[in-house]
């Protein structure tokens, strides 16, 4: 029976301190993780699209990134990160560069309303928009899927047959 308490109470001290350091954590601020879990709002990415008339006289609804990450439940820093990897395929669309201190910037991605439904379907056939993490070397169909699917409808947008 006391050898449990000793246990545990080692255990304890573990999330006391960070690991092999001798500083205590910071408790855990409330505030912070109402906003982070505020902020990804799934059902939230299409509050706020942006409607872009396209060279072919078509008008569609253009979502950022962030948009995109925020109805997968994820960071931003991941959508690019999945689109550096080659998980996902490049954004079609991008909006104008800029110059930022005499330094030129890349425009922002977009994605069209179709193409972020199309990716939210394909993640949650697979069970991953709940997941923590996703393993894409036991999902290599999934980029298959996205980049067959996205690569259609950029076409039925552009008519580029």
């Amino acid at each position: 029976m006391e050898s449990e308490d000793i246990i545990d109470d080692l255990i304890k001290s573990l999330d006391e301190y960070y690991p092999g350091s001798k500083k205590k954590r910071r408790p855990a601020n409330p505030e912070v993780e109402a906003k982070r879990s505020a902020y990804i709002d799934p059902e939230a990415w299409d509050s706020k699209p942006l409607k872009k008339k396209l060279s072919n006289g078509k008008e569609i609804e253009l979502f950022s990134a962030g948009m995109f990450a925020n109805a997968l439940g994820r960071p931003l820093v991941t959508i690019r990160l999945w689109e550096r990897r080659g998980y996902i395929p490049r954004a079609p669309y991008r909006l104008k560069s800029i110059i930022v201190k005499g330094e030129k910037k890349p425009g922002w991605r977009m994605y069209s309303r179709a193409m972020i439904e199309s990716a939210l379907k394909s993640f949650q056939s697979r069970g991953l928009l709940e997941a923590p993490r996703i393993e894409w070397d036991q999902q290599k169909e999934l980029s298959i899927e996205i980049f067959e699917n996205w690569t259609r409808i950029h076409n039925q947008e552009t008519d580029n047959q």
